[in-house]
Formats: structure tokens, sequence, C-alpha cells
């Protein structure tokens, strides 16, 4: 798991890398549901919506296309948010 702060933005990123993420999300606080994954919206946002999670982090269908969708998904989202300013 790595976590990548950027105050410049305020925007967090999680993605996965094999590693258990529970003790990340309790430290940052965000929702799960009752299988552990994190609660996101139609748009990728946690329960924090300036933390996006996808693929196997917020219980998504576990392949890599799904995961990649998913990301892409969420980076659109982002970038959305960004151009809002």
């Amino acid at each position: 798991m790595k976590i990548v702060i950027t105050k410049l933005i305020q925007i967090i990123l999680l993605w996965h890398s094999g590693s258990s993420v529970e003790p990340y999300v309790k430290q940052l606080g965000l929702k799960t549901n009752k299988y552990g994954n994190i609660e996101v919206n139609e748009k990728y946002q946690t329960s924090n919506p300036k933390i996006y999670a996808g693929g196997d982090l917020a219980g998504t269908k576990s392949t890599v296309a799904w995961a990649s969708y998913s990301g892409r998904e969420a980076a659109k989202n982002i970038a959305e948010q960004l151009n809002k300013g």
C-alpha cells in the first residue's frame, strides 16, 4: 500500500500492492462495508471526498481489467474535480 499526499491539489490516492489495507483505512478514517472494502460513490470517492478508491480496495470485481477500468474512471473524476478549481 502506498499513500500519496499532495497538499497542492489536496487529493489523496491509494493503491494496493498486495498487503493489507486495513491499517491505512483506519488511519484515514474511511468508511468500509461489512466485507472490509472501502465504500465509494459512483465517482469512486470515499467517505472523504478527497480520497478515491477502486478495484479490490472498493470491492469491485477482482480482475485486472476491472481494476484498470475503475482506476481510469477514478482518474477521470479526479481530473474533473481539479478542473473545477
